[in-house]
Order: C-alpha cells, then structure tokens, then sequence
C-alpha cells in the first residue's frame, strides 16, 4: 500500500479560470469530469479538488504527473457524492488493484488524500459491499418454476456457439428453465448441443436465419416468460432490424440485447423509445461507438461519461463491457473489479448475457442483476484463469467456473487468487 496527500490552493484556481478557463479545463479533465465541473458551476473549489486528487494519486502510484497524465486518471461520484477513481490500462500496468480518495475543502485550500493498494502474487479478494445480500441461497420447498423462465433468441446459419453459450451460462447461474429460439434450419444442431436447454424453433424458410415471418412464433414463446436475450449469432440480416423493433413494441418483460441485437439496434437506437418493458444493452466499445456514432476512441477515453449518457437518454440499464466494465442506470454507476484479460476470447460476452437474463428471472432488479452478473462473469473468469491460464482459457471454461463464483458468494469467503 501507498499513500499520497496534495494541497491546492484555491485562489490559484481562480486565476487560472479568470485567464484561460477552456484550455486549462481541456488540459487536466475528461469529458466527464468536465460535465460534473459545469453542473458545479465551474466553482474553483470543486475544481481545486479534482486538482489534487490527481496529484495526490499520481504521487501514491508513485510516479507524480508524468509517466502518468492528468487524463490518464478519472474521477467519477456516485449517487451519494462519494469520489470513484477510474484509471485507464497504462495506469493498471503498474498493479494497482484498489484506490481509496478522500477529498476535502476549506476557505483557502483542497486537500486531498490517496490510498493505492497493489496486486500481490496471493491477492485477496473480497466481495463489493453493494453486491453483498443480492444472491441468496435456495429455499429447501422450492422447485424450477420459482428460479424463472428465461428465453433466449439467437442463432444463425454457422453461427450456433454465441446462443448456446449464453443457454448454458443461465443455465449454471440458476434459471430453473432456459428456452432457446433459433431458426428452424439450427433445430437438429441445437438439439444435439443443449440438453438441460428446452429448443424452440421459429420458421425460417430454410434460410438458417430469423425471417420477418418468425416474428408471430417468437411473439408467441415470449408470452409466459419473465425475461428475454435477443442477438447472440443472429447475424446481420436485414430483417433482424424489424424483428427488434416489433419485440421492443411488443413485450412487457425485461430484454437483454446483446451483440447482433446491438448491430441492429444501431441502425435505429430511437426504437429505445417506444420501450414498454426495462431493457439492459451489453455493447463492448466498437458496439458503443456504432450506438452513438462516435469514434471507439472517443468512448474508450470517456467511458464513464457515454454509459451514463445512454442510460440517462432512454432509461436503460447499460454495461458497457471491457476492462473494469461499467454498469450505468441513471445517475448510478458500478466499475467492476474482478476478471483477468484472458475473458478476452470470442464467447465470454456470450456468456455475460446468459448471467445477467438469468439473474434477473431470478427476481433481482436489472441493474442489480447487471452489477452481479459482471462480477460473477469476471469472478468465474479468474477462477478459469487459475485453472487453465490466461492464455489458454476459453468462453466455455468460464461456464465452467460459475459455480465456483456463486459459491464464493453465498459462502461470503475470501478467495485467493493464485495469478495475477
């Protein structure tokens, strides 16, 4: 652990806004950071404040400004006010795994407090207070139809992994049942692939993808469900775009979309609008960036600031998934700790959407449900990691390992990890 203070005096701050407020603004602060500076009312204290928690940090880490830049650190504020720091993969690089800010004023001076603990070769890992109490263990009288019925609607022609990965992790998380809908041409395959997964099939033509005539079935399977996924290998198609915004209008449940879901909901993302139902999208940056019509580099230097903003725009529950992978519902945020870069593997978001649908036809709240499902995914991808190796795991081995995560969770024990 590492420690680092700084002090600013305020008066300094207002000379600087009263000579040039924009540059020096655009030189030491994110967009985010900028947002929250303007709905303070550019006052120099708050700016003073933001001023030295990045001093502060920086001398913790160790490097001052410098090796480490102004923007290579973000500070965030959650629902209650409470400083959160957000750091990019340089910053990560030199092993930080917590940072703990404390910010005060007075007349004159911002002072501010940092607190870096680094990763060790046995890191310790304890549960997030606010993910405490949110998954509890069964009741002995219980039976399948108390644990939801999750549907989920996906597959194309070559493209079968995606949907039954997503199956099998809701599966594991505890849905008491999982139906998958895919095109009829994928009934034999997935029938083959899935055994605890129910298959329903939509008529496709013989095309091996979802056609405008598939709509009627898939509205038909949704009727006695509590949750839907919609996107995972459904490909491009065009008629995607009108099956998603006739589900949209059409469903009361909570959707999940995901992946080819979030290609086609591109297309026309103000189809959010006519939403009856809550709806959690899962896009990694190159989704994001399509979503808003941004650059991925845009995004990826104001993740924070984008989630929100999405979330705000059509009150939707938003993970936007990467390293430490970001959770957005309204004015609350969640950044998740757990995972490893070996998740960086085809299938392992696949596998995100079958956690968070099955949590959530668990009873849980969809940003609830979204905050516990990315840490369980990165939780049962560390435990993958200790087994197979950063290098070597795959999406399926994070199925695999769920189970250790959701036991680590009810048993509310330390884990120690063997890597970093």
């Amino acid at each position: 652990m590492s420690v680092g203070i700084d002090i600013v005096k305020i008066h300094r701050i207002e000379d600087i806004l009263d000579k040039k407020r924009d540059s020096f603004l655009n030189k030491i602060f994110t967009t985010e950071e900028k947002q929250y500076i303007k709905e303070k009312k550019y006052s120099p204290q708050t700016i003073a404040g933001l001023f030295s928690a990045k001093e502060s940090i920086s001398k913790a880490i160790g490097t001052g400004i410098g090796k480490v830049s102004f923007k290579d650190i973000e500070i965030s504020h959650d629902k209650f006010g409470k400083p959160i720091v957000i750091i990019n993969e340089k910053v990560k690089s030199f092993g930080i795994s917590k940072i703990d800010l404390t910010i005060t004023h007075e007349i004159d001076y911002a002072v501010s407090f940092a607190k870096v603990n680094f990763k060790i070769n046995d890191n310790i890992i304890e549960i997030p207070e606010e993910l405490k109490g949110l998954l509890t263990k069964r009741n002995p009288e219980s039976h399948k139809g108390d644990y939801g019925k999750v549907l989920i609607i996906g597959g194309s022609r070559g493209m079968t992994g995606s949907v039954t990965l997503s199956s099998k992790s809701a599966m594991r998380t505890g849905s008491g049942l999982v139906y998958t809908m895919v095109p009829e041409y994928l009934e034999t395959i997935m029938s083959i692939k899935l055994t605890e997964e129910i298959v329903k099939i939509a008529k496709d033509n013989g095309k091996g993808y979802f056609i405008k005539k598939s709509l009627e079935e898939i509205l038909n399977n949704t009727k006695d469900k509590d949750v839907l996924a919609i996107g995972p290998g459904m490909g491009t198609f065009e008629d995607n775009i009108y099956l998603l915004r006739e589900i949209i209008k059409n469903i009361n449940i909570p959707l999940v979309i995901d992946a080819d879901g979030l290609n086609s909901l591109s297309t026309d993302i103000d189809i959010l609008k006519n939403k009856k139902n809550s709806i959690v999208i899962t896009p990694h940056l190159g989704e994001m960036a399509r979503l808003l019509d941004k650059s991925i580099k845009e995004i990826e230097n104001n993740r924070v600031y984008y989630a929100k903003h999405i979330s705000n725009k059509y009150n939707i529950v938003t993970v936007l998934k990467g390293s430490n992978t970001i959770v957005s519902y309204k004015d609350e945020i969640y950044i998740n700790n757990s995972g490893n870069p070996g998740m960086a593997k085809a299938g392992s978001g696949d596998v995100l959407t079958g956690i968070i649908i099955s949590l959530i036809g668990q009873g849980l709240e969809p940003f609830n449900a979204a905050k516990l499902a990315v840490y369980i995914h990165g939780l049962a991808g560390d435990f993958a990691r200790d087994k197979k190796g950063e290098h070597s795991m795959i999406a399926s081995d994070i199925v695999d390992s769920i189970g250790d995560a959701i036991n680590f969770l009810l048993t509310n024990k330390k884990f120690s990890s063997k890597l970093n």
